[in-house]
């Protein structure tokens, strides 16, 4: 998603924010839905959730929004196979 910082980046805040403020809780979320999230970005995602151990965490399917990058982008995973899909409609 063009966030503009590395894995790396992210856990060495994580790291500087627990050692300020043990009481905060850390959360975040994550969404799915291309197919082009292969089984290797799954395994480099869970890893980092594990190096990371966020308080909560979320997972949501991607929505298509008109005007955003990805709203074009192909290999777009039909609804009913995405995670929290569901039945065909």
């Amino acid at each position: 998603m063009k966030r503009g910082y590395t894995q790396r980046t992210l856990c060495r805040l994580l790291d500087d924010i627990r050692q300020r403020l043990p009481e905060a809780t850390i959360r975040s979320t994550f969404h799915c839905r291309f197919s082009w999230r292969n089984a290797a970005d799954v395994e480099e995602l869970l890893r980092f959730l594990e190096r990371a151990q966020l308080d909560r965490v979320g997972v949501f399917t991607y929505s298509r929004e008109e005007g955003t990058p990805s709203y074009g982008l192909p290999d777009q995973v039909p609804a009913r196979e995405a995670p929290g899909g569901g039945a065909p409609s």
